[in-house]
């Protein structure tokens, strides 16, 4: 690979880490320059639905999730030798008479019409990925000199790739601070539903009744308890696949003497994260005990919301996601949308998280004047401790 072909390689990778929407044409044309029919790239670890593809490979990366090929990778037999030398391919691991009867290139592959893999290294920090690069069986392998000038894509792309993890990290890191600011317990998971970060809000929570193992998010007093957020996260994860999953609802987790914790996931995907982010999904908790919820009659008479608005404005001041509203006011989720875009023009609000920050500054100064009604305490109006529908 020539040397305006690297530097071109590393403009496009560099490009897409900042910018998810360019992946596919930037796979696309470092393809052309390789020679290959399509790539793709695949984190040595903790993979999942959404990973970038060339648009060639579009098909093959569905089936290779759908099909559980992600699990039985038969070229994981390579990553030795793609740790040592930074490529691999075919050769290094496997024969042709063992291509000719494995399943991963007769079922997975041959449909496709594609036999021949050559992977090089891209470390973004301590993350490791493999920029997979596929081609025909009339393409043919990749000889030595095709992978020494891949070899040479491995220094440019890992530059661009932490650049583009380290921008990534810093934006997730603000979106928790956010959160933070308007009353959110938030943390941050990785491809591999790890936590990564929690706010200052979820340590105080966090305790005996939910707590971090290992970096994983579960309920200590309660195993099946722990069963259900393992479900619900690898749900969240796998949800380009599965969109209907039965575990992609809220789960309670209860507390001794106490209403339960609400904890609900959501994906990043879309959301301005990019593929090497370290994070892949927040967790959203909330804690009905403490939380403050505006009254309904304010929010009608402050922003001329109807009933049904205004009852879901006071379900999502909980921090609730949408779909748990919709539920929580009894509304489908196509109703609880129509509602929540009638909500947004009214209070002057933009999205979810600025109606939020709003609905948390109404909870806390009701002024009488603005109601048309005295108020007994003088300025001094408490919360119920038990939260819930209003104050």
């Amino acid at each position: 690979m020539m040397d305006d072909a690297v530097r071109r390689a590393e403009a496009l990778v560099l490009e897409a880490a900042t910018d998810p929407g360019a992946w596919s044409l930037a796979l696309g044309e470092i393809c052309r320059s390789a020679g290959a029919y399509g790539a793709t790239m695949l984190p040595l670890e903790g993979r999942v639905p959404g990973t970038p593809h060339s648009d060639s490979l579009s098909e093959l990366a569905d089936s290779y999730f759908r099909g559980g090929w992600a699990e039985r990778d038969f070229r994981i037999r390579g990553i030795p030798k793609l740790s040592r030398t930074g490529v691999v391919v075919e050769q290094d691991f496997t024969t042709e008479a063992q291509m000719r009867k494995e399943p991963y290139y007769q079922e997975l592959l041959a449909p496709f019409g594609l036999r021949w893999f050559s992977g090089v290294a891209v470390r973004a920090d301590e993350d490791v990925w493999c920029l997979a690069f596929q081609r025909t069986e009339e393409q043919g392998f990749f000889t030595r000199d095709e992978q020494l000038g891949l070899r040479r894509l491995a220094a440019p792309l890992s530059r661009a790739a932490t650049l583009g993890r380290r921008i990534s990290a810093a934006r997730l890191a603000g979106l928790t601070d956010v959160l933070e600011a308007v009353g959110c317990a938030s943390l941050l998971l990785d491809r591999a539903g790890h936590v990564t970060r929690a706010n200052r809000r979820a340590e105080l929570i966090l305790g005996q009744d939910l707590a971090i193992a290992r970096g994983e998010l579960l309920a200590p007093r309660e195993a099946g308890v722990s069963a259900a957020i393992r479900r619900h996260v690898a749900a969240v994860l796998w949800s380009p696949i599965y969109p209907d999953a039965p575990s992609l609802s809220p789960v309670a987790v209860p507390r001794p003497g106490r209403r339960p914790l609400i904890l609900q996931a959501q994906s990043l995907r879309g959301a301005g994260s990019d593929f090497f982010a370290p994070g892949r999904a927040i967790v959203f908790v909330t804690d009905p005990d403490e939380r403050c919820a505006p009254a309904r009659e304010t929010l009608r008479l402050l922003f001329d919301l109807t009933e049904a608005e205004a009852r879901l404005a006071v379900s999502l001041s909980g921090a609730f996601q949408l779909p748990l509203a919709a539920k929580e006011v009894g509304v489908s989720y196509e109703t609880a949308r129509t509602y929540l875009k009638s909500i947004l023009a009214k209070t002057g609000t933009r999205n979810q998280a600025e109606l939020l920050s709003l609905l948390t500054r109404v909870a806390r100064q009701r002024p009488p004047a603005m109601l048309g009604e005295s108020d007994p305490h003088k300025g001094k109006h408490r919360c119920s401790p038990r939260g819930g529908i209003g104050c």
